[in-house]
């Protein structure tokens, strides 16, 4: 673990570098742009310090049953020509500008819904914003991504969303619960949060993948959402 220990010793200096030269702001003071940038701040941290801890436990990580991959649309563009299978959830206006990486049209699935864990929040942002439509996950849209999954032979398949956060690491859990039906929730989540260590699955697309396969709310509770 020793270049884990050396990694978090040069965060918690520069943190107190920082701490030192600019007094901590609340929250709720800070501008959309200051939040949404120590949003990206923290996410790059996440990812760089759960790199470290998976490959000082590797021992430990259950085999996944596939070969499944979690991305950001952003940074799908390094998997060109290294996956056999694409499985996109973003926003409406997102549909047209997915990269194909290489990737026949048949063995491509675009879902389109914006990144919302409920219909009232859904509702929300509409009220919020006249004359915009917002679109919540559906349980048909769910249905759709786990069979095109389930007809996925073992190559390399690619799930991601618009920050690779939320929509497709919560498809990505879906996917492999079906995939391993005597695996408890728990246990897949953790081999989610192994691929993508700054998941935070969208509630909704797990409650509906919930449903489909009666988990009587056990992957709702697996990720907090219950």
């Amino acid at each position: 673990m020793k270049e884990g220990a050396n990694w978090v010793e040069g965060l918690k200096a520069y943190v107190a570098e920082c701490r030192a030269s600019r007094p901590i702001v609340d929250r709720k003071d800070l501008s959309t742009a200051e939040e949404m940038q120590c949003r990206i701040i923290g996410d790059s941290l996440i990812s760089g310090f759960g790199s470290l801890l998976i490959r000082e436990k590797t021992t430990d990580a259950n085999p996944l049953p596939m070969n499944l991959i979690i991305s950001s649309l952003e940074d799908m563009l390094q998997f060109n020509g290294k996956v056999s299978h694409v499985l996109s959830i973003v926003d409406p206006d997102e549909g047209l500008n997915i990269p194909t990486l290489g990737v026949p049209l048949d063995r491509r699935l675009v879902l389109l819904c914006d990144d919302v864990d409920s219909r009232a929040e859904a509702q929300s942002r509409e009220q919020q914003m006249p004359g915009s439509r917002c679109i919540a996950p559906t349980r048909t849209m769910v249905k759709r991504g786990l069979a095109f999954a389930k007809g996925v032979p073992d190559q390399a398949t690619l799930v991601h969303c618009g920050q690779g956060v939320s929509r497709s690491t919560a498809m990505a859990f879906a996917i492999l619960c079906q995939a391993q039906p005597n695996v408890s929730e728990d246990e897949v989540f953790q081999q989610v949060l192994r691929l993508r260590p700054q998941s935070y699955p969208n509630a909704l697309i797990v409650k509906h993948a919930d449903g489909l396969w009666g988990r009587n709310g056990r992957m709702c509770r697996a990720i907090g959402s219950a």
